[in-house]
């Protein structure tokens, strides 16, 4: 696996889970709490538009 690939890889996740927590419905307490800690964990790392950046970071590669 090349590198540039495992960066794009986490970048797409990064962006599916943001945009999942904030698109679904929350029906689940356990998805909610989990996907609230994750969001937690990558404001403390990272700017909020950490998505984007890395995103953006990506495309540039």
């Amino acid at each position: 696996m090349s590198t540039k690939f495992f960066i794009s890889f986490v970048a797409f996740c990064v962006v599916a889970i943001g945009d999942s927590y904030n698109t679904t419905l929350h029906l689940y307490k356990r998805q909610y709490v989990f996907l609230k800690k994750y969001k937690e964990g990558l404001f403390l790392i990272n700017k909020p538009s950490s998505s984007i950046t890395l995103s953006l970071f990506t495309f540039l590669l």
